[in-house]
């Protein structure tokens, strides 16, 4: 029994060091062509990511107490600049059992794409689109519907001024 776990357990970390080494290698070869047949003036790379202070800036995510980004696509699409990448946050949570033994795990709260778009603007207002719940940060904010209903299906908006929402 012993023998077959520290067995099973090496095969597991072998296993997906080889996953992970062909993964950066796909990314490596094949990320950049397949964003430029779609984009063609962005630019990939596959281990950096959003800096996370900029992430945490705006104030729609809460700082976390782990967290990893990678696989950012940085271009230009008629005139609007946009930076996305891969973000995983995590909160630390401590629990004590009544023995006292305490145990530490990371519970993930946003795991996703992150967008940022420069509209070269200044906009007057809030403006949430999620695929999911709104931010408890943004509670304050009305929910309203765009004009293409597939969009409406797919994400919630939310904003301080319907004005600059339809704009954008």
């Amino acid at each position: 029994g012993f023998i077959a776990m520290i067995t099973g357990t090496a095969l597991i970390i072998i296993g997906s060091n080889k996953f992970s080494k062909v993964a950066r290698e796909f990314k490596d070869a094949c990320m950049q062509e397949i964003i430029d047949q779609v984009l063609p003036n962005a630019q990939y790379s596959y281990n950096m990511g959003i800096p996370l202070s900029e992430v945490y800036k705006d104030g729609l995510l809460k700082i976390a107490d782990r967290a990893y980004s990678e696989d950012l696509i940085t271009g230009n699409i008629k005139g609007v600049t946009f930076k996305t990448c891969d973000l995983k946050l995590e909160e630390r949570r401590v629990r004590t059992d009544s023995k006292g033994n305490t145990t530490v795990t990371y519970v993930p709260y946003f795991i996703g794409r992150y967008f940022v778009f420069d509209f070269n603007k200044n906009f007057k207002g809030d403006i949430v689109v999620t695929e999911g719940m709104l931010p408890s940060a943004f509670r304050g904010l009305k929910k309203i519907e765009l004009e293409s209903e597939e969009f409406n299906k797919k994400f919630k908006t939310y904003t301080s001024n319907s004005l600059t929402a339809f704009y954008v």
